[in-house]
């Protein structure tokens, strides 16, 4: 089974440790894709603009995935280090859609999250073991079927929305736009304990009114 990893840049570069966490990946048959795009005026307010070019990239990537013969695409940020066996694990449970757990950059929550019965994004505050079905994952370890990336491109999410446990509101984002049309195409997210990677810090999107970052 082809695998194709793809990492969106704005400048090609990766950090160091998770350059060689990508190339060091015990699976043999994949290829890896870093695509740099230069980030262009898209919108004025500053997190908009950085969004709205990482949306631009990835749906380029999107494109140039679809063209090449994979048949599973994994997603990874310059500033996330996946383990080296991830893409193994990954096809060993063969889910559609499925993350590895990787942790917020400025607090003690994951990047991964589930809706509340009052409408609220709950995000976990600790990683699972086994396999855990979740709302949102992060699309900085993100493992997708083929027939995944074809029904769903990626959308901004700057002009929707959510309210955290906390009270705090938020930009919905894009992890959170495509596992969310992602379900209504009846596949469900799902997080991976044996997948645990390191996340550096590089920025955070930013309150819209509230106390804390998520």
């Amino acid at each position: 089974m082809k695998v194709l990893a793809l990492v969106p840049t704005k400048d090609g570069l990766m950090h160091s440790e998770a350059l060689q966490a990508l190339y060091g990946q015990k699976y043999a048959d994949y290829s890896a894709m870093i695509h740099t795009l230069r980030p262009i005026e898209l919108h004025s307010d500053r997190y908009k603009n950085k969004s709205l070019n990482i949306l631009r990239n990835r749906n380029i990537m999107r494109d140039i995935a679809l063209g090449s013969d994979a048949e599973w695409f994994f997603w990874v940020d310059s500033d996330t280090v996946v383990p080296e066996n991830a893409i193994e694990e990954f096809l060993k449970v063969g889910k559609p859609l499925m993350g590895g757990w990787y942790p917020v950059v400025l607090n003690k929550n994951w990047v991964a999250a589930k809706w509340t019965q009052d409408g609220k994004l709950g995000h976990f505050s600790q990683s699972l073991p086994g396999i855990t079905e979740v709302d949102m994952l992060g699309l900085g370890c993100a493992f997708m079927h083929r027939s995944v990336l074809e029904k769903i491109p990626f959308t901004a999410g700057t002009d929707e929305h959510v309210i955290g446990l906390d009270g705090a509101e938020y930009y919905m984002g894009q992890c959170a736009t495509f596992c969310r049309d992602a379900q209504k195409e009846g596949i469900k997210p799902s997080l991976l304990g044996s997948i645990i990677c390191k996340h550096y810090p590089t920025g955070a999107p930013p309150i819209l009114r509230g106390t804390s970052h998520i």
